[in-house]
């Protein structure tokens, strides 16, 4: 079994605006989305809701819809 990481608003909201923008750390968004593909990083549903700020979080939020699952879903890792 693969470890399954969940990650907060906080953390991404972090990481976008303060500690890995984008620009200065495409690598990191790299990796963020291979974890998302494998199914090892997901996030509550509550959270993509919670990303729609700052503006370019919503977007990037709404090309992962795999990694946003409800919370009462069941969920089993790969």
């Amino acid at each position: 079994m693969s470890r399954v990481y969940c990650i907060d608003t906080s953390a991404i909201i972090d990481a976008w605006v303060e500690t890995y923008r984008p620009a200065s750390f495409p690598s990191f968004w790299e990796r963020i989305d291979e974890l998302v593909r494998k199914g090892e990083l997901i996030s509550p549903e509550e959270v993509r809701q919670e990303l729609k700020y700052p503006a370019k979080l919503g977007p990037w939020a709404a090309d992962r819809d795999d990694m946003f699952i409800e919370l009462d879903s069941g969920f089993k890792s790969k």
